[in-house]
């Protein structure tokens, strides 16, 4: 099902492909004599599917959109873009933490530390309930502190909520820093 949805919702690449090399040989069929009627047809069919694929936003598009601001905030040591993504119900449960408690915590770690770059590496989108998703996803970063520079390889628990019919960031949970695992945000490693 994942892999359907991939193909007919989220690929445009792979999507036209397909539809251009069934194209190409119905092409061929009418050059060599055939009737045209199932060339138009085809691509008929190949426009609706290009337009109803551009119209449908699936979870994991909203993901990688909030994911790829939350990113460009990282990268800039900001919280603007950040802030826009989290949903007002922003939580994190085992700190009680909301919404501006974390902007908060992201910002006291930007005045200790300074991320060069952000690989994404992994990208999972779990199981989609009717307002609610989560995310598994890991980056790796290059980071420099006061007393340290190297990579830091990290994966995160990430539940989008839909908030006014959009899908925005619920809560993050760190689940592991560098194979470590993480329970808790206080758990962290301490930047000096």
């Amino acid at each position: 099902m994942d892999t359907l949805r991939w193909f007919f919702f989220e690929s445009t690449i792979a999507l036209g492909a397909v539809l251009f090399l069934f194209a190409f040989g119905l092409l061929v069929y009418w050059r060599r004599g055939g009737s045209p009627r199932p060339l138009l047809v085809a691509l008929l069919v190949g426009v609706v599917l290009l337009i109803v694929q551009a119209a449908v936003v699936t979870p994991r598009e909203w993901a990688d959109r909030l994911m790829r601001q939350v990113q460009i905030d990282v990268l800039a040591s900001q919280t603007q873009r950040m802030a826009g993504v989290l949903a007002p119900s922003f939580r994190i449960t085992d700190e009680d933490w909301g919404r501006d408690d974390f902007l908060e915590l992201v910002r006291s770690y930007y005045r200790r530390l300074t991320v060069r770059s952000l690989r994404r590496r992994l990208f999972e989108v779990g199981k989609v309930r009717d307002d609610v998703f989560t995310l598994t996803v890991s980056y790796l970063a290059e980071v420099e502190t006061r007393d340290f520079s190297g990579p830091v390889l990290s994966r995160w628990e990430i539940e989008f909520v839909r908030s006014d019919g959009v899908w925005r960031i619920g809560s993050i949970r760190p689940v592991e820093i560098n194979h470590r695992p993480v329970q808790r945000w206080r758990r962290l490693p301490r930047v000096p």
